[in-house]
């Protein structure tokens, strides 16, 4: 299972880390989260809420998952995968991939919570790239 880092950024553009949390806390803090609230500062702050969740092993390499809360009960994700590789077998640089997916429900966001935490970063990364 990976070490997965969680932080939130509220409407006001206060922001709270959570340190390493598995899939259960994970999906529970996104269906915890008082999204309908975040969402009602958004006109007054102009800034949408968010949660992140992220994988930033040693290496250069690194996965990200961004749920932004749009509407009530309307989310946007946002899913990057950044690999490190070699051009020509010599050359280090770095492969990335990324897709964002707006107008999702609930059930959808917690699809991605579940690929994002289940699957190996090179797995990921082919997801993303058939998304």
């Amino acid at each position: 299972m990976k070490n997965i880092d969680c932080w939130i950024v509220h409407a006001d553009e206060t922001q709270k880390k959570l340190g390493q949390i598995d899939l259960a806390d994970g999906l529970g803090t996104f269906r915890s989260f008082p999204w309908e609230r975040e969402v009602n500062k958004v006109e007054q702050t102009g800034c949408f809420p968010v949660i992140s969740f992220g994988v930033t092993p040693i290496s250069k390499s690194s996965e990200y998952l961004n749920i932004t809360g749009l509407e009530q009960k309307e989310f946007s994700v946002m899913i990057e995968a950044f690999i490190p590789t070699t051009l020509f077998g010599f050359i280090p640089r770095t492969k990335s991939a990324y897709h964002n997916i707006d107008g999702l429900n609930v059930s959808r966001v917690n699809e991605f919570i579940k690929q994002f935490y289940s699957l190996s970063q090179q797995d990921l990364f082919e997801w993303i790239e058939k998304l």
